[in-house]
């Protein structure tokens, strides 16, 4: 998987590289089915150890809808979470393979779910020891459901059933056996209720000794989620700095984007070490700083952060999944200014800029925008980011080999397009890499290229996310021509056709075809997919959204 991705980088050969990215893709769909097996080969030898460290439920919950909700964009599937907030607060267990039981379950709904719901349910009782607690949970879905004759294989190993309707999905059928076995080693047990054709539901209990009886709270990110669409922002801030600190990239790069309307200086961080050495040479305005880090937590960073005379004062504000009732009055003891619930919504954000900016460098806004980009022609953002996917990963090409006459260009027509859609501090940054190239400076190329991608990926995130709908209406239905349902089958059987040949210029020339025609909402959302799968050679999700489409 490494050397693929050296070819991927370094070679000019179009050829190879699509193959090189076929070889990754490749690897990475065996790596996951390696993992499955020897888990399972471990579960059967009897030596997987689990791990008795204290876990909060509520941090698992959130991360675990968070991370089916990415997998539900684009499907009209909705997760629903019925959670108990009397669920004590903290358990013993090994947080990492409760984990795996409820992702899994939960990933095999999405499967097989294209419509609907998906409901996760967890209660709880407590036992008669007065220590421990009886978790009682399930995944119940609207999906494809299983035949009666296959609920007796369901959780053999190597087994998937229904193969003949299921042939796109992929897994080596360990799935539900390793959380059978997982839940038999937690003192629990999976069972499964299904109606073919019309949905499913796995249910599963285990058992957990308790730390802290308190109630964990409401959890309802998953039906939080998308709420903040038509969020309007009021102010702008252009000489305030920020640092975020946190050991996921990811969360790094939402967090930049989400600061991005306000024209903040944003600096990251990915670890406390690194924090605290920027915090010893510069000030900021608010510090946000992650609480679950591993080698240095945000609470221990922040006491070593008050030991710098000059930032004793500072805001320093923690970010954590665990956004339950009573830990706002927690995170204050520790010495936090206030406390951010993960993911970021702009709502909480925008109240907290707020409140600890100085109010003097606030500039309130005449007209409050959605977006930074409300008066930009959706066709130029549509191209903005359909463009930038390719340049992100030309930039870093033409740097890696060291062509500063082509990275000059590049970055000379980014330093523009960030100036015409309103991204400033981009086209500022871009404009650096233009005089650097221009002085022949390739070391402060190298040395600023991450945060440059960084800034550009943000930027494209925030359209993505921001004018998802908008960018898929680029046609109007005048310019669209009608096509009968027959035709659009037989194009969507070639492009099937084209794929199986890995054929992805004959397929790119049916897709532009299909574009053409009047479709539903959804079916243009499929397109546009397939149009982003095709730009990074990624087969297999170019038939599961074939499959999708049929």
């Amino acid at each position: 998987n490494g050397m693929s991705e050296f070819i991927i980088r370094d070679t000019t050969d179009s050829f190879a590289r699509e193959n090189a990215i076929m070889i990754k893709n490749a690897s990475a769909s065996l790596l996951t089915i390696i993992n499955d097996i020897l888990d399972f080969s471990k579960i059967e030898a009897g030596k997987m150890d689990l791990v008795t460290l204290p876990f909060q439920m509520s941090s698992i919950i959130i991360d675990v809808s968070t991370m089916i909700n990415v997998r539900l964009k684009g499907k009209k599937v909705k997760l629903v979470l019925e959670v108990d907030e009397n669920i004590p607060y903290t358990m013993l267990g090994d947080e990492i393979r409760i984990k795996q039981v409820m992702v899994n379950l939960l990933n095999n709904a999405v499967k097989f779910t294209e419509e609907g719901t998906i409901t996760l349910r967890l209660t709880y009782e407590k036992l008669g020891d007065g220590k421990s607690v009886k978790l009682y949970g399930s995944v119940e879905d609207t999906g494809i459901g299983i035949k009666p004759k296959d609920l007796v294989k369901l959780f053999s190993s190597f087994e998937q059933v229904d193969t003949k309707r299921n042939r796109s999905v992929e897994g080596t059928g360990l799935g539900l056996a390793i959380s059978r076995k997982l839940c038999e080693s937690m003192g629990g047990s999976i069972t499964v209720d299904s109606v073919y054709g019309k949905g499913s539901t796995f249910s599963w209990t285990m058992v957990n000794e308790v730390e802290d009886w308190r109630p964990m709270g409401k959890v309802d990110h998953a039906e939080n989620a998308g709420q903040d669409k038509l969020f309007k922002y009021t102010f702008t801030t252009e000489n305030v700095k920020v640092l975020v600190v946190d050991d996921n990239k990811v969360n790094l790069k939402v967090a930049e984007g989400m600061l991005t309307p306000y024209k903040v200086q944003v600096y990251t961080a990915e670890s406390a070490m690194e924090a605290l050495n920027i915090l010893n040479k510069e000030l900021f305005d608010i510090v946000f700083m992650d609480h679950m880090m591993p080698v240095m937590d945000g609470v221990e960073a922040l006491y070593k952060l008050r030991e710098i005379p000059e930032q004793r004062n500072s805001v320093v504000i923690a970010l954590t999944a665990n956004a339950i009732s009573g830990v706002r009055e927690q995170y204050l003891e520790y010495g936090f200014q206030g406390f951010l619930p993960k993911p970021l919504e702009a709502k909480a954000l925008d109240a907290c800029l707020q409140k600890f900016i100085d109010s003097s460098k606030l500039v309130v806004l005449e007209k409050p925008f959605t977006t930074q980009m409300d008066d930009v022609d959706k066709d130029i953002l549509r191209q903005v980011y359909t463009d930038g996917r390719k340049k992100i990963r030309l930039l870093g090409e033409l740097a890696e080999s060291k062509d500063l006459k082509n990275y000059t260009i590049e970055v000379h027509a980014l330093k523009s397009v960030a100036a015409l859609i309103g991204q400033n501090e981009l086209s500022s940054m871009a404009k650096a890499h233009e005089m650097a190239g221009k002085n022949g400076d390739y070391e402060y190329i190298i040395k600023n290229l991450d945060k440059l991608l960084a800034k550009y990926s943000a930027v494209l995130a925030f359209i993505s996310d921001r004018f998802v709908d908008e960018l898929l209406q680029h046609q109007n239905d005048s310019q669209l021509e009608e096509a009968s349902r027959q035709e659009l089958e037989e194009t969507i059987g070639k492009m099937n056709e084209a794929l199986g040949d890995y054929d992805l210029d004959g397929f790119g020339s049916l897709l532009k075809k299909m574009s053409k025609f009047k479709v539903t909402d959804e079916q243009r959302r499929l397109l546009e997919q397939m149009k982003t799968a095709g730009d990074d050679f990624d087969y297999d999700a170019l038939e599961e959204l074939i499959g999708q489409w049929k």
